[in-house]
Protein backbone atom coordinates (compact mmCIF):
# COMPACT_ATOMS: atom_id res chain seq x y z
CA UNK A 1 0.00 0.00 0.00
CA UNK A 2 3.23 2.11 -0.13
CA UNK A 3 4.62 3.76 2.84
CA UNK A 4 0.76 5.51 5.22
CA UNK A 5 2.76 8.85 6.11
CA UNK A 6 3.27 10.05 2.32
CA UNK A 7 -0.70 10.31 2.68
CA UNK A 8 -1.73 13.32 4.81
CA UNK A 9 -5.65 13.50 4.37
CA UNK A 10 -8.25 12.41 6.59
CA UNK A 11 -11.40 12.77 7.42
CA UNK A 12 -12.93 16.00 9.22
CA UNK A 13 -13.26 15.92 13.36
CA UNK A 14 -17.11 17.15 12.76
CA UNK A 15 -17.73 13.78 11.28
CA UNK A 16 -16.79 11.74 14.48
CA UNK A 17 -18.53 14.27 16.49
CA UNK A 18 -21.65 13.69 14.20
CA UNK A 19 -21.22 9.80 14.46
CA UNK A 20 -21.28 10.15 18.51
CA UNK A 21 -24.38 12.50 18.18
CA UNK A 22 -26.21 9.75 15.93
CA UNK A 23 -25.48 6.87 18.56
CA UNK A 24 -26.88 8.71 21.47
CA UNK A 25 -29.83 9.61 19.64
CA UNK A 26 -30.35 5.57 18.88
CA UNK A 27 -29.22 4.77 22.68
CA UNK A 28 -26.12 2.87 21.13
CA UNK A 29 -24.34 0.72 23.73
CA UNK A 30 -20.49 1.64 23.47
CA UNK A 31 -17.52 -0.58 24.22
CA UNK A 32 -14.30 0.68 25.32
CA UNK A 33 -10.82 -1.09 24.83
CA UNK A 34 -7.82 -0.27 26.27
CA UNK A 35 -4.70 -0.87 24.03
CA UNK A 36 -0.96 -0.89 23.31
CA UNK A 37 0.54 0.81 20.38
CA UNK A 38 4.14 -0.50 20.42
CA UNK A 39 6.83 1.07 17.67
CA UNK A 40 4.94 3.49 16.42
CA UNK A 41 7.83 5.62 14.27
CA UNK A 42 8.10 9.36 15.59
CA UNK A 43 8.57 12.42 13.40
CA UNK A 44 8.92 15.99 13.66
CA UNK A 45 6.37 16.38 11.10
CA UNK A 46 3.21 15.66 12.94
CA UNK A 47 0.79 14.87 9.77
CA UNK A 48 3.69 12.02 9.26
CA UNK A 49 3.35 11.28 12.73
CA UNK A 50 -0.38 10.78 12.85
CA UNK A 51 -0.06 8.44 9.35
CA UNK A 52 2.05 6.64 11.07
CA UNK A 53 -0.12 6.50 14.62
CA UNK A 54 -3.34 5.45 11.74
CA UNK A 55 -1.39 3.27 10.10
CA UNK A 56 -0.34 1.19 13.36
CA UNK A 57 -4.28 0.31 14.62
CA UNK A 58 -5.24 -0.34 10.91
CA UNK A 59 -6.24 -3.92 12.42
CA UNK A 60 -8.57 -2.10 14.10
CA UNK A 61 -10.39 0.47 12.26
CA UNK A 62 -11.33 1.06 8.21
CA UNK A 63 -8.27 1.51 7.15
CA UNK A 64 -7.59 0.03 3.51
CA UNK A 65 -10.87 0.09 1.62
CA UNK A 66 -10.68 4.17 2.48
CA UNK A 67 -6.72 4.05 1.60
CA UNK A 68 -6.22 5.08 5.88
CA UNK A 69 -8.82 8.67 5.32
CA UNK A 70 -11.12 7.29 8.60
CA UNK A 71 -8.09 5.97 10.58
CA UNK A 72 -5.95 9.47 10.38
CA UNK A 73 -8.88 11.50 10.77
CA UNK A 74 -10.14 9.43 13.82
CA UNK A 75 -6.24 9.56 15.62
CA UNK A 76 -6.65 13.17 15.54
CA UNK A 77 -10.37 13.59 17.32
CA UNK A 78 -9.47 13.88 21.04
CA UNK A 79 -6.57 16.00 20.28
CA UNK A 80 -4.24 14.41 22.45
CA UNK A 81 -1.96 12.69 20.01
CA UNK A 82 -1.29 16.54 19.18
CA UNK A 83 -0.60 17.07 22.62
CA UNK A 84 1.74 14.14 23.24
CA UNK A 85 3.83 15.25 19.62
CA UNK A 86 4.31 18.85 21.27
CA UNK A 87 5.59 17.54 24.03
CA UNK A 88 8.09 15.67 22.35
CA UNK A 89 8.79 18.48 20.29
CA UNK A 90 9.47 20.47 22.99
CA UNK A 91 11.95 18.39 24.97
CA UNK A 92 15.85 19.57 24.16
CA UNK A 93 16.87 16.02 23.21
CA UNK A 94 13.84 14.96 21.23
CA UNK A 95 13.83 11.83 19.52
CA UNK A 96 14.99 11.38 16.32
CA UNK A 97 12.75 10.73 13.23
CA UNK A 98 12.16 7.11 13.08
CA UNK A 99 12.28 6.68 16.61
CA UNK A 100 10.07 4.19 17.81
CA UNK A 101 7.83 5.03 20.59
CA UNK A 102 5.14 3.66 22.59
CA UNK A 103 1.40 4.73 23.58
CA UNK A 104 -1.05 3.78 25.24
CA UNK A 105 -5.34 4.36 23.92
CA UNK A 106 -8.38 3.95 25.09
CA UNK A 107 -11.08 2.76 22.14
CA UNK A 108 -14.85 3.84 21.57
CA UNK A 109 -16.37 1.91 19.29
CA UNK A 110 -20.64 1.29 18.73
CA UNK A 111 -21.32 -2.18 20.15
CA UNK A 112 -23.44 -4.71 17.64
CA UNK A 113 -23.71 -8.11 16.91
CA UNK A 114 -23.16 -7.67 13.11
CA UNK A 115 -19.05 -7.20 13.39
CA UNK A 116 -19.46 -4.36 10.16
CA UNK A 117 -21.48 -2.17 12.49
CA UNK A 118 -19.13 -2.11 15.10
CA UNK A 119 -18.10 1.23 14.18
CA UNK A 120 -14.58 3.03 15.83
CA UNK A 121 -15.89 6.39 16.80
CA UNK A 122 -13.35 8.38 19.04
CA UNK A 123 -9.56 7.29 20.65
CA UNK A 124 -7.89 8.71 23.69
CA UNK A 125 -3.88 8.63 23.69
CA UNK A 126 -1.15 8.50 26.77
CA UNK A 127 1.96 8.00 26.18
CA UNK A 128 3.32 5.28 29.23
CA UNK A 129 6.79 6.53 28.93
CA UNK A 130 6.81 10.56 28.70
CA UNK A 131 6.56 12.89 31.89
CA UNK A 132 4.50 15.62 31.15
CA UNK A 133 5.17 19.01 32.50
CA UNK A 134 2.83 21.30 33.73
CA UNK A 135 2.72 23.76 30.49
CA UNK A 136 2.10 20.44 28.17
CA UNK A 137 -0.39 18.13 29.52
CA UNK A 138 -1.99 14.84 27.64
CA UNK A 139 -4.45 12.97 30.07
CA UNK A 140 -7.23 10.35 29.47
CA UNK A 141 -10.80 11.77 30.75
CA UNK A 142 -11.12 9.33 34.08
CA UNK A 143 -14.36 8.27 33.21
CA UNK A 144 -13.06 6.90 30.03
CA UNK A 145 -10.54 5.39 31.76
CA UNK A 146 -12.80 3.98 34.26
CA UNK A 147 -14.70 2.30 31.71
CA UNK A 148 -12.24 1.02 30.39
CA UNK A 149 -10.78 -0.69 33.01
CA UNK A 150 -14.47 -2.28 33.62
CA UNK A 151 -14.71 -3.90 30.26
CA UNK A 152 -11.59 -5.24 30.42
CA UNK A 153 -11.98 -6.64 33.87
CA UNK A 154 -15.62 -8.34 32.54
CA UNK A 155 -13.88 -9.65 29.47
CA UNK A 156 -11.38 -11.20 31.42
CA UNK A 157 -14.06 -12.74 33.93
CA UNK A 158 -15.57 -14.18 30.61
CA UNK A 159 -12.76 -16.13 29.96
CA UNK A 160 -12.01 -17.36 33.13
CA UNK A 161 -15.61 -18.62 33.21
CA UNK A 162 -14.41 -20.37 30.19
CA UNK A 163 -11.89 -22.05 30.97
CA UNK A 164 -13.06 -23.08 34.51
CA UNK A 165 -15.53 -25.23 32.70
CA UNK A 166 -12.99 -27.64 31.94
CA UNK A 167 -11.67 -27.81 35.48
CA UNK A 168 -12.60 -30.59 38.21
CA UNK A 169 -12.47 -31.14 41.60
CA UNK A 170 -11.92 -29.22 45.00
CA UNK A 171 -9.62 -26.43 43.23
CA UNK A 172 -11.64 -25.75 40.49
CA UNK A 173 -14.69 -25.22 42.59
CA UNK A 174 -13.11 -22.86 44.91
CA UNK A 175 -11.52 -21.00 41.34
CA UNK A 176 -15.69 -21.19 40.46
CA UNK A 177 -16.80 -19.44 44.16
CA UNK A 178 -13.96 -16.77 43.77
CA UNK A 179 -15.23 -16.06 39.97
CA UNK A 180 -18.94 -15.93 41.29
CA UNK A 181 -17.97 -13.34 44.02
CA UNK A 182 -16.00 -11.21 41.65
CA UNK A 183 -19.49 -11.21 39.23
CA UNK A 184 -21.25 -10.30 42.04
CA UNK A 185 -19.24 -7.53 43.26
CA UNK A 186 -18.37 -6.30 39.79
CA UNK A 187 -16.07 -3.92 38.75
CA UNK A 188 -14.40 -1.56 40.52
CA UNK A 189 -14.72 -3.73 43.79
CA UNK A 190 -13.75 -7.10 42.17
CA UNK A 191 -10.54 -5.00 42.50
CA UNK A 192 -10.62 -5.11 46.10
CA UNK A 193 -10.43 -8.37 46.66
CA UNK A 194 -7.29 -9.90 48.28
CA UNK A 195 -5.66 -12.47 50.47
CA UNK A 196 -2.88 -12.53 52.72
CA UNK A 197 0.58 -13.21 50.88
CA UNK A 198 1.81 -16.66 52.12
CA UNK A 199 5.40 -15.60 53.18
CA UNK A 200 4.16 -12.90 54.88
CA UNK A 201 1.91 -14.53 57.16
CA UNK A 202 4.58 -17.37 57.75
CA UNK A 203 6.96 -15.04 59.20
CA UNK A 204 4.16 -13.78 61.62
CA UNK A 205 2.49 -16.78 62.89
CA UNK A 206 5.82 -18.29 63.76
CA UNK A 207 6.34 -18.79 67.00
CA UNK A 208 9.97 -17.35 66.78
CA UNK A 209 8.54 -14.28 66.25
CA UNK A 210 6.61 -14.40 69.69
CA UNK A 211 7.31 -12.51 72.31
CA UNK A 212 6.48 -12.04 76.19
CA UNK A 213 3.89 -9.38 76.62
CA UNK A 214 3.62 -8.54 73.41
CA UNK A 215 0.42 -7.53 72.54
CA UNK A 216 1.38 -4.50 75.13
CA UNK A 217 4.32 -3.94 73.22
CA UNK A 218 3.01 -2.38 70.29
CA UNK A 219 5.14 -1.53 67.59
CA UNK A 220 8.26 -2.41 69.79
CA UNK A 221 6.82 -6.35 69.54
CA UNK A 222 8.48 -8.34 66.24
CA UNK A 223 5.13 -8.60 64.90
CA UNK A 224 4.19 -4.91 65.40
CA UNK A 225 7.37 -4.29 63.30
CA UNK A 226 5.92 -6.06 60.85
CA UNK A 227 2.53 -4.72 61.10
CA UNK A 228 3.46 -1.18 61.25
CA UNK A 229 1.18 0.59 58.79
CA UNK A 230 -2.18 -0.31 60.52
CA UNK A 231 -0.28 -0.01 64.16
CA UNK A 232 -0.94 -4.30 64.40
CA UNK A 233 -4.96 -3.14 63.68
CA UNK A 234 -6.46 -5.59 61.25
CA UNK A 235 -6.68 -6.30 58.40
CA UNK A 236 -2.91 -5.44 57.84
CA UNK A 237 -1.81 -3.45 54.82
CA UNK A 238 1.82 -2.40 53.94
CA UNK A 239 4.13 -4.88 53.93
CA UNK A 240 6.47 -6.73 57.06
CA UNK A 241 9.56 -4.14 56.99
CA UNK A 242 12.92 -5.30 57.55
CA UNK A 243 14.70 -7.49 56.14
CA UNK A 244 12.15 -8.63 53.31
CA UNK A 245 9.76 -6.18 52.95
CA UNK A 246 6.77 -8.36 51.51
CA UNK A 247 3.72 -7.04 51.02
CA UNK A 248 0.30 -7.81 52.95
CA UNK A 249 -1.88 -8.25 50.34
CA UNK A 250 -2.41 -9.22 46.93
CA UNK A 251 -5.01 -8.35 44.63
CA UNK A 252 -5.73 -11.29 41.89
CA UNK A 253 -8.37 -9.72 40.03
CA UNK A 254 -6.95 -6.30 39.93
CA UNK A 255 -3.28 -7.49 38.80
CA UNK A 256 -4.66 -9.96 36.44
CA UNK A 257 -6.55 -7.29 34.93
CA UNK A 258 -3.58 -5.37 34.41
CA UNK A 259 -1.86 -8.31 32.87
CA UNK A 260 -4.58 -8.49 30.19
CA UNK A 261 -4.94 -5.19 29.29
CA UNK A 262 -4.30 -5.18 25.40
CA UNK A 263 -3.82 -8.48 24.92
CA UNK A 264 -5.92 -10.49 22.51
CA UNK A 265 -8.40 -13.10 24.14
CA UNK A 266 -6.09 -16.42 24.01
CA UNK A 267 -3.48 -14.14 25.83
CA UNK A 268 -5.87 -12.77 28.32
CA UNK A 269 -7.16 -16.44 28.95
CA UNK A 270 -3.84 -17.80 29.53
CA UNK A 271 -2.92 -15.15 32.49
CA UNK A 272 -6.55 -15.53 34.30
CA UNK A 273 -5.95 -18.90 34.18
CA UNK A 274 -2.57 -19.50 35.46
CA UNK A 275 -3.33 -16.57 37.81
CA UNK A 276 -6.29 -18.20 39.52
CA UNK A 277 -4.66 -21.52 39.74
CA UNK A 278 -1.70 -19.58 41.40
CA UNK A 279 -3.80 -17.83 43.97
CA UNK A 280 -6.28 -20.88 44.58
CA UNK A 281 -2.91 -22.86 45.79
CA UNK A 282 -1.60 -19.75 47.61
CA UNK A 283 -4.35 -19.42 50.15
CA UNK A 284 -4.34 -23.27 51.03
CA UNK A 285 -0.89 -23.49 50.92
CA UNK A 286 -1.56 -20.79 53.52
CA UNK A 287 -4.03 -22.95 55.95
CA UNK A 288 -1.28 -25.64 55.95
CA UNK A 289 1.41 -23.75 57.08
CA UNK A 290 -0.38 -22.37 59.85
CA UNK A 291 -1.39 -26.23 60.62
CA UNK A 292 1.95 -26.95 60.92
CA UNK A 293 2.88 -24.07 62.89
CA UNK A 294 0.35 -24.95 65.52
CA UNK A 295 1.89 -28.86 65.49
CA UNK A 296 5.14 -27.69 65.45
CA UNK A 297 4.55 -25.75 68.76
CA UNK A 298 2.42 -27.91 70.41
CA UNK A 299 4.59 -31.53 70.18
CA UNK A 300 7.81 -29.44 71.41
CA UNK A 301 8.37 -29.39 75.89
CA UNK A 302 7.93 -26.36 77.76
CA UNK A 303 11.36 -26.41 79.80
CA UNK A 304 11.24 -28.56 83.04
CA UNK A 305 11.12 -25.90 85.69
CA UNK A 306 7.65 -24.78 83.94
CA UNK A 307 9.31 -21.45 83.49
CA UNK A 308 8.11 -20.80 79.41
CA UNK A 309 11.14 -17.78 79.72
CA UNK A 310 13.73 -19.13 81.45
CA UNK A 311 17.37 -17.21 81.85
CA UNK A 312 18.89 -19.78 79.93
CA UNK A 313 17.34 -20.21 76.62
CA UNK A 314 17.84 -23.52 75.85
CA UNK A 315 16.13 -24.96 78.15
CA UNK A 316 13.04 -23.93 76.25
CA UNK A 317 11.35 -24.53 73.07
CA UNK A 318 8.40 -23.67 73.28
CA UNK A 319 7.71 -20.08 73.92
CA UNK A 320 4.18 -20.04 75.96
CA UNK A 321 3.01 -22.87 78.37
CA UNK A 322 0.52 -24.86 76.71
CA UNK A 323 -3.08 -24.93 77.47
CA UNK A 324 -4.13 -26.67 75.06
CA UNK A 325 -3.96 -27.76 71.38
CA UNK A 326 -4.47 -23.92 69.64
CA UNK A 327 -3.17 -21.24 67.60
CA UNK A 328 -2.69 -19.35 71.59
CA UNK A 329 0.26 -21.54 71.83
CA UNK A 330 1.51 -18.97 68.96
CA UNK A 331 1.03 -16.32 70.88
CA UNK A 332 -1.65 -13.63 71.83
CA UNK A 333 -1.04 -11.97 68.30
CA UNK A 334 -0.82 -14.57 66.50
CA UNK A 335 -3.83 -15.86 67.72
CA UNK A 336 -5.58 -12.33 66.99
CA UNK A 337 -4.78 -12.64 63.48
CA UNK A 338 -5.86 -16.04 62.92
CA UNK A 339 -8.91 -15.29 64.76
CA UNK A 340 -9.54 -12.73 61.65
CA UNK A 341 -8.65 -15.18 59.23
CA UNK A 342 -11.53 -17.36 60.74
CA UNK A 343 -13.53 -14.73 60.15
CA UNK A 344 -13.24 -13.95 56.65
CA UNK A 345 -13.82 -17.82 55.76
CA UNK A 346 -17.02 -16.44 56.78
CA UNK A 347 -17.56 -12.97 55.21
CA UNK A 348 -19.04 -13.95 51.71
CA UNK A 349 -16.80 -10.56 49.97
CA UNK A 350 -13.88 -12.02 50.58
CA UNK A 351 -11.42 -14.87 48.66
CA UNK A 352 -11.07 -16.61 52.43
CA UNK A 353 -15.11 -17.82 52.21
CA UNK A 354 -14.76 -20.32 49.50
CA UNK A 355 -12.59 -22.47 51.41
CA UNK A 356 -13.95 -24.63 54.91
CA UNK A 357 -13.40 -22.86 58.43
CA UNK A 358 -9.87 -23.56 60.05
CA UNK A 359 -10.07 -26.80 61.71
CA UNK A 360 -11.15 -26.46 65.28
CA UNK A 361 -7.92 -27.22 67.13
CA UNK A 362 -6.73 -23.76 65.69
CA UNK A 363 -8.81 -22.35 68.99
CA UNK A 364 -8.29 -25.27 71.12
CA UNK A 365 -11.47 -26.96 69.92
Amino acid sequence: MGNPAYSTDYTAREVYQKHLKEAARRHDTLRYQWIRINDVPFDSNFDTFAGWVAYAIRGLVIYRSDGGHYARGLVRTSGDLQAIHQAYMALQSRPRNGTPIRLGAALLRRKDPNPTQRWMMWIKFIAPDFEFGDEIVATVDSSVVEQGWKNVTEHMLDHAHSWIQTQHGDRAQRVIGMLKIADRLGYPKNWDMFYYARRAVFLYVRWEAAQPDEDSLGPKSKRGQMTAKTGGKVPFDGDTGFSEHIPWRLYPFRDAAKQCMGRDPDGCAAIISQQLRHHEQEILATFQDIDAQINRVFSVPTSTTGDPFPFNRSQVLNPFKMTGKSAASLGPLALAFLEHLDELTKNQDSLYSVYPPPKSFWFGG
